[in-house]
């Protein structure tokens, strides 16, 4: 069993699909090998400073709100009822980390690399992570409002049953991201990557994305129509 410890040290054609199968190029991300049972994580002082590691750890109940620290390194732990609010956390690396009703507002977290990372029925109202670069991880019931993902690089990465209003994900790489039941009202995709990425039952009112950046994604005739008009086209039935 893992001890645990903190320490500090120095182009595709555009598909319409209304099936419910997995488009090509979508794959379901990995969920955290996680060990059992997790001791609970003592941080020196309560607090994360730069190069803190930590693994085979469970966090319950924490305030670590508004704490910066720069190349922090957790792995194969668990995060339960912890407020990360505010934090500035730069070169974060997550490996087999769960966040379970965890709340991320208003937190940065630039150049953040996570592996096998799940959030469930977390908040993020607000989140930023620039140039991040997520690899196997999965979102469920979690609230992003207005969060900002510009430039992130996805690979199996899924949302599912989550709020994504407003939320920028300009220029950010999003083949093959899974969007399940999730609502995507006003939010922003210029730049954005899409190819192979799932958007079938998803709300997509009001989304601002350029035509040629749905190259290949996956949407229902329904939302066929909804793109069509909001890039100012004009859907008409024939006329008999």
């Amino acid at each position: 069993m893992p001890r645990p410890y903190a320490s500090q040290r120095p182009p595709r054609p555009f598909v319409i699909n209304p099936m419910p199968v997995t488009p090509p190029g979508t794959r379901k991300p990995q969920r955290p090998r996680l060990p059992k049972p997790l001791p609970l994580a003592e941080l020196p002082e309560g607090r994360l400073a730069d190069r803190t590691q930590c693994a085979g750890c469970q966090f319950t109940g924490l305030d670590l709100a508004e704490q910066s620290a720069q190349n922090v390194l957790v792995e194969q732990s668990h995060f339960r009822n912890v407020n990360l609010s505010r934090t500035h956390l730069s070169r974060l690396h997550l490996v087999d980390v769960r966040f379970e009703r965890c709340d991320l507002s208003g937190a940065e977290w630039e150049q953040a690399r996570l592996q096998r990372v799940e959030f469930a029925g977390c908040r993020l109202l607000g989140f930023k992570a620039f140039e991040a670069d997520w690899r196997d991880v999965y979102f469920t019931d979690c609230q992003f409002g207005m969060a900002v993902l510009w430039g992130a690089q996805c690979q199996a990465v899924a949302f599912e049953d989550c709020s994504l209003r407003e939320v920028s994900f300009d220029e950010a790489d999003l083949s093959g991201v899974l969007f399940r039941r999730c609502d995507l009202s006003e939010a922003t995709m210029r730049g954005a990557k899409l190819a192979g990425a799932d958007l079938r039952s998803a709300l997509l009112n009001g989304v601002q994305v350029n035509p040629g950046d749905l190259k290949g994604a996956t949407i229902s005739p329904e939302q066929a129509r909804l793109i069509a008009e909001l890039i100012g086209m004009v859907v008409k039935e024939d006329e008999l």
